[in-house]
């Protein structure tokens, strides 16, 4: 038993609450994807636990990628930032050539037999990219501007590439960009000269969608929006994005506090994604408000022990990184549930380490993988410098 915990504590390298953290969303992501996919499983391959299984592994396989970036220096991530987004840009380019088409849209490129989002791959670039510009240029009390100027022409170049097929998770990604360049110090005169500029194009493009012709992912966004305000002249495109809500709430209020009970799930059934996009609502049917409450809290604990770590950091890139990161991975969590509860409409943006869904997974994997390189690190430096005061 000894030997076991001796290796464990060898290969886990990093915060250990943020590891604790990751191990209950996986373990509720294996309990409750169990449970929202056994319908499914059983109507495709009268087996119900092929999707779980396929779950497990690759929990087992992301794990892996997780702790091998763990024990990497973060100083790596800095050198490689650059390389890392011109594969995502490359990866982007690809994609309406490469890529497959779901529901109308092509968001996933074949690798090597398995299937990657394009998109989150130039996130994790952009993120280590826009932290690396705004630690090269900090100034005594701001980022110097060029650096500003510099991150909205490559990062305005990727959003629109995202864009093309992923509106979500572009505007995600933009909200991401801007927060960490607030947090980078950049002149907030010149951040809301850039909202400006953005707010005026993104009504002269919402103005122009209504009387121009325009791709089909744009008129489903169209769709979306004007059904969640109750403003959608399409029967059919409204009584869909209705029944999907109306569905996720009363999964929701059949939970009440307490739930039905894990596998106990009745809207699973009805509810489109439930082990997705709607995860969230079965969480809540299954284990109650108490347990999605519990789910919120671990996410919320994630950013302030993150932000906790980060505040201790005595150097801006491996700071930078970490709360963007964080940040993104929390704001995508945010945005999830609040799609369930009706707060914001539907995006499909799946919750992180929960939703079925390899590509999403990996990729949070590989981001968490990397705050605990940097939060091992910042322990790393802690005791060398405490070392190196006791011996002076």
């Amino acid at each position: 038993m000894a030997r076991f915990v001796n290796i464990l504590s060898r290969l886990i390298k990093g915060d250990r609450i943020i590891w604790g953290i990751i191990a209950v969303l996986l373990m509720i992501s294996i309990v409750i994807v169990y449970s929202a996919t056994g319908t499914l499983a059983f109507l495709k391959s009268h087996d119900t636990s092929s999707f779980i299984i396929k779950r497990m592994g690759l929990i087992v396989f992301c794990g892996l990628i997780m702790i091998t970036i763990s024990h990497i220096n973060y100083k790596m991530f800095s050198a490689f930032a650059g390389i890392v987004l011109f594969l995502g840009l490359l990866s982007l380019i690809a994609l309406p050539f490469f890529g497959i088409d779901v529901n109308g849209t092509k968001r996933w490129l074949p690798v090597f037999g398995f299937t990657i989002q394009p998109s989150e791959f130039a996130k994790i670039g952009l993120i280590m990219y826009t932290c690396k510009i705004l630690a090269r240029f900090q100034g005594e009390k701001y980022c110097l501007d060029k650096a500003f100027k510099h991150i909205v022409i490559v990062s305005g170049l990727v959003l629109m590439m995202i864009f093309i097929s992923d509106f979500s998770s572009s505007a995600i990604l933009g909200v991401i960009i801007m927060v960490i360049c607030i947090v980078g110090r950049v002149r907030m005169r010149l951040i809301g000269k850039f909202m400006g500029i953005m707010l005026v194009a993104a009504t002269l493009f919402i103005a122009s969608s209504f009387v121009l012709p325009m791709p089909n992912r744009v008129a489903t966004i169209q769709n979306r929006v004007l059904s969640y305000f109750g403003m959608n002249s399409n029967e059919t495109s409204n009584d869909t994005y209705k029944h999907q809500i109306d569905q996720s709430k009363i999964a929701i209020a059949t939970g009440g506090y307490i739930g039905l009970g894990v596998g106990k799930s009745v809207q699973r059934n009805f509810l489109p994604l439930a082990f997705s996009d709607f995860i969230f609502a079965i969480i809540v049917e299954e284990g109650g408000l108490v347990v999605g409450l519990f789910v919120l809290l671990l996410y919320l604990i994630l950013m302030y022990r993150a932000g906790k770590l980060v505040y201790r950091s005595t150097r801006v890139f491996p700071a930078l990184l970490t709360f963007g990161l964080t940040f993104g991975i929390v704001f995508q969590a945010l945005i999830n549930i609040g799609v369930a509860v009706d707060f914001f409409p539907i995006t499909g943006q799946p919750l992180p380490l929960v939703s079925m869904g390899g590509s999403s997974l990996l990729f949070t994997c590989i981001s968490l993988g990397m705050i605990l390189s940097v939060t091992n690190s910042i322990r790393e430096e802690e005791k060398e410098a405490l070392e190196e005061h006791i011996n002076e």
